[in-house]
């Protein structure tokens, strides 16, 4: 047989194994009794969370990451890099 054969076999093969120890390792050991309870924590995760929860954006649209200066004046973005 040809040994690229035989190769890409081989790959596919541990793939398919390593794949179902990986699945057998990280599945949760005891079922979930309430299917929103991933829900709720993902949603108080997310309200606990100390950023913001909307976005800034300047202008055109494009999300400003960074410090704001709160004293600036309407539409205008200073310039906050260090040195």
């Amino acid at each position: 047989m040809n040994p690229a054969a035989l190769f890409l076999i081989g790959g596919a093969g541990m793939a398919v194994v390593l794949s179902i120890v990986v699945w057998l390792f990280s599945r949760p050991r005891t079922r979930v009794e309430d299917p929103n309870e991933l829900r709720r924590t993902l949603r108080s995760l997310r309200s606990s969370s100390p950023s913001s929860a909307t976005p800034v954006h300047g202008d055109g649209g494009l999300r400003v990451l960074g410090r704001e200066d709160w004293d600036a004046q309407p539409g205008r973005l200073e310039d906050q890099r260090d040195g």
